[in-house]
């Protein structure tokens, strides 16, 4: 019989995760027959505890630390791991983090706080995860999982993302397999992990079509409308202006629009424009926009998921999950109007 999640355990019984957690570290506050009816389940299933953790009173909250609190990208996000919370009995407590600025001790003062209100684990949704931040929650033993963050690959920090560099590369394939030859990346923030990886997919998709990027076609900057715009302006007054640009944004990729209105330039007429996340604004933007589909509420559910995991004892199989994402053409990509010049 294939073994179960904590999560999946606390649903067939009708209990918390946090009742189970009791059970499994066999804590008090847990009446006779719903400890007896989770022992069942977890003998039946074979499930094992592999660590321990402190002893301590069960809270049921699960901290978030996050990145730009108002943006559509993070909106999604909690989103997803608001669902899935409540679905295993536990809440949710939101701290902003005041990104680039955050002090040391900032970041030490936050760890305290969700430790002396006895978090059961925290979700780190940043930019960037700084060393500090991950020693201070090592040591008080706080299970800890990031979600898409920038810069932890590589470093064994349990992470949930998308399959950047796969999704990219399509992308650029799809702009590609339309005819187009001049193709422009707007490429994300150059010290962020998943920038990179963007930029790697469309530059292998461009090397498999045996097509030169000279160096004018790419650039990097903040996932940000502003920063959209001010690259299209670059690009789109050029004499050999590109026919499709590549966003790794939707928010870049919405300042794409924003120049094209401003130039007179027609989309996908003139310019053909794919972007990257499939935030809420890509179905509004008019002609809406053929972007990849990051799995957002997906990765934060799944992010919920290996957390529970962890704060039962059981240490992740594998340290980063990718999930797939999706290609969803809409109507501001279509072949070249007239044919390309080739990129020298």
């Amino acid at each position: 019989m294939p073994k179960m999640t904590i999560a999946e355990v606390a649903e067939m019984a009708g209990v918390s995760v946090a009742t189970v957690s009791k059970v499994l570290n066999d804590r008090p506050g847990v009446g006779d027959l719903t400890r007896e009816k989770v022992q069942l389940l977890l003998a039946e299933h074979d499930y094992v505890r592999r660590a321990s953790r402190p002893s301590e009173p069960d809270s049921g909250l699960i901290d978030v630390l996050l990145d730009n609190v108002g943006s559509l990208w993070q909106l999604e996000m909690l989103a997803g791991v608001a669902e899935r919370l409540s679905r295993q009995r536990l809440s949710l407590v939101i701290t902003p983090s005041q990104g680039s600025n955050t002090s040391e001790v900032d970041v030490a003062r936050w760890v305290d706080q969700i430790a002396a209100h006895r978090s059961e684990g925290v979700l780190l949704s940043l930019w960037n995860v700084n060393p500090v931040l991950q020693r201070k929650l090592s040591s008080y033993r706080l299970p800890f999982v990031a979600i898409d963050a920038g810069n932890v690959t590589g470093q064994g920090i349990p992470t949930i993302g998308p399959a950047d560099f796969a999704s990219a590369r399509t992308a650029t394939e799809h702009l590609l397999g339309l005819g187009h030859r001049r193709i422009a990346l707007i490429g994300g923030p150059s010290h962020l992990a998943c920038a990179h990886l963007r930029e790697d997919g469309f530059l292998a998709a461009m090397r498999r079509a045996d097509i030169p990027v000279p160096a004018w076609a790419t650039s990097n900057g903040p996932f940000s409308t502003e920063n959209g715009a001010r690259s299209a302006y670059r690009l789109l007054t050029r004499d050999d202006r590109p026919t499709a640009i590549f966003a790794a944004s939707d928010l870049q990729a919405s300042g794409v629009y924003e120049t094209c209105r401003a130039l007179g330039l027609r989309i996908p007429e003139d310019l053909s424009v794919v972007g990257f996340d499939d935030l809420p604004i890509a179905s509004w933007l008019w002609p809406a926009l053929t972007t990849v589909r990051q799995p957002i509420r997906e990765m934060a559910r799944t992010a919920v998921d290996m957390l529970v995991e962890m704060i039962a004892g059981r240490p992740p199989t594998s340290t980063r999950v990718e999930l797939a994402a999706e290609l969803v053409v809409r109507a501001s990509s279509a072949p070249p109007v007239e044919p390309s010049i080739e990129a020298s």
